[in-house]
């Protein structure tokens, strides 16, 4: 039997990914939007690194690609397309489903030894592994989908919901990437390493960072962020997690260092973990492990919840309308009508335009937003 993403994958990643399949699933104007990028993004993608980053072969960097084969070939993957982009920050990522691509920046090879590059190469085909690499590029672009989302009638909550599901499900995605990182070494302290690199390293130090230190704060951490949780309400929870993202114009995209750090620590010594280093698969999937708690679990974000908070809560309703706001002005730019209508520097006036989602009929323009009525 192949190691399938449902053998290890994060409990927190499967069922935040539960919720944005439901939530996308649900709106057939987005579900036709985002199939209609998924064929599109990954020739675009492909193309923009040709142009911009350096292709790797046996013959372009011959020592770093077959690396990237060597750890393809542990996890029993065909290589992807691999580039190198000039970046002075450590980062790589995994773009594409059909024909992958890796790309990797100039600062992690300079910065980390063989075996961390390794370890970031398997937490790359980890994500391409659990079939992550669709809804990651949304998230990179989701300045793009919010317009879009925004310039629909009701579009602007529609897409707060879109935005908390994504990024919610983006950073549970690391954990399950960090699993696979593991299972394809079988090194933990390298992982482990690596996870300390993005947290704080240096090329100088490196040989100076201990994981027993870092486990140790990230433990402190750890027990500090529970006693804090502990002493919140539901609608406390909900609060916090809501307004924070609501906020915070930069979501993030991984979770905290130190939470991978003892996530991955704490699976490497479950039943789950063992069953699969003994290749029995299928009796993993029936053990599925995890320490982290949901942060809001799927009752607590029931539409009629959320509304009441938002009603209720001052902050919420301020927060919205801030976010709402600066969507509205991404929709302005998409809402003016095709080329060969008339333009002014008034808003445009109330009438029949070609549909800005690019449907072969026309849509009504009220003078300030789409409506849903066409012909």
């Amino acid at each position: 039997m192949e190691l399938d993403a449902k053998h290890f994958a994060h409990p927190l990643d499967v069922s935040a990914r539960r919720r944005m399949d439901r939530l996308i699933a649900s709106r057939p104007r987005f579900q036709r939007f985002f199939e209609a990028a998924e064929r599109s993004a990954e020739q675009k993608h492909y193309l923009m690194h040709l142009a911009d980053d350096t292709r790797l072969s046996r013959r372009q960097a011959g020592s770093l690609y077959r690396l990237v084969e060597s750890v393809a070939a542990d996890a029993g993957m065909p290589c992807p397309r691999v580039f190198l982009d000039t970046q002075p920050y450590l980062n790589a990522s995994a773009l594409g489903q059909s024909q992958p691509i890796i790309l990797m920046h100039s600062a992690l090879v300079d910065q980390c030894s063989d075996k961390q590059v390794r370890a970031v190469i398997a937490h790359e085909l980890g994500h391409i592994r659990c079939k992550h690499t669709f809804y990651r590029t949304v998230a990179n672009g989701f300045a793009a989908v919010a317009a879009l989302a925004s310039s629909l009638p009701g579009g602007s909550l529609v897409a707060l919901a879109l935005q908390w599901h994504l990024f919610d499900w983006v950073r549970k995605s690391e954990l399950s990437a960090d699993r696979f990182a593991l299972l394809v070494t079988g090194d933990l302290d390298t992982v482990q390493e690596m996870i300390i690199q993005l947290a704080g390293g240096s090329s100088s130090l490196r040989h100076e960072l201990s994981t027993d230190e870092f486990r140790a704060q990230a433990k402190e951490f750890r027990d500090i962020s529970e006693a804090r949780q502990n002493s919140r309400s539901v609608m406390d929870k909900i609060e916090y997690y809501v307004t924070e993202l609501m906020l915070n114009p930069d979501l993030s995209t991984h979770p905290l260092p130190a939470v991978r750090f003892v996530e991955l620590e704490d699976w490497a010594q479950s039943r789950q973990y063992n069953l699969l280093c003994h290749g029995n698969f299928s009796e993993a999937e029936r053990h599925p492990f995890q320490y982290l708690p949901e942060t809001v679990p799927d009752e607590d974000f029931d539409p009629s919840v959320m509304e009441g908070a938002m009603a209720a809560t001052p902050l919420l309703q301020q927060a919205a309308t801030e976010i709402a706001g600066k969507w509205k002005n991404w929709s302005a730019k998409m809402s003016a009508p095709a080329q060969g209508q008339p333009h002014s520097n008034a808003a445009h006036p109330a009438g029949w335009y070609p549909d800005p989602g690019g449907g072969d009929y026309q849509r009504w323009w009220d003078g300030s937003t789409w409506t849903d009525a066409t012909h």
